[in-house]
């Protein structure tokens, strides 16, 4: 979804996701699975995937193995080895958000720089880095510890 999607420079949707990884794409296929169809994945980049579309450096895989990165809902017994490459399990993502059309639902380039709670509207303003605000009575923080990738290892 696009900018232009929003016209005005307030956004009001019932839920807001942070993020387009595994807890975010998780997230927004178990509401939709669960009767929920009025949110909004906020996401920084251009695509799903979270770090397994940022972190591509030679050799990054799976430490875990790979079954484990299956949704229950959309099992993929299909991975080429135990410890699966990243290409592979970013394609698995774009499959599940492609599959379950997550894309009519997914704010890209919208990196959020802030949020808070305001109790007496009793819902969340959530600042985005363009100037836009989005304003949620229910926000879910689907971004990863791992979003950040270290670069170089401090001495």
């Amino acid at each position: 979804m696009t900018a232009s999607a929003f016209p005005s420079s307030t956004i009001h949707i019932p839920i807001a996701i942070i993020g387009t990884g595994f807890a975010g794409i998780g997230m927004a296929i178990r509401l939709q699975q669960e009767g929920f169809s009025e949110f909004l994945l906020l996401e920084q980049a251009d695509t799903f995937g979270g770090t397994w579309r940022d972190n591509v450096y030679p050799g990054a895989e799976c430490d875990v193995p790979s079954h484990l990165y299956s949704f229950s809902f959309e099992p993929n017994p299909n991975w080429s080895k135990a410890f699966a490459p990243q290409g592979e399990i970013q394609r698995y993502l774009l499959h599940c958000a492609h599959k379950h059309k997550l894309s009519d639902k997914t704010l890209f380039q919208a990196q959020v720089i802030a949020a808070s709670f305001d109790d007496k509207a009793g819902e969340w303003q959530v600042d985005l880095a363009d100037g836009r605000v989005v304003k949620t009575r229910l926000l879910i923080a689907g971004n990863g510890g791992l979003s950040q990738p270290i670069l170089k290892l401090q001495d």
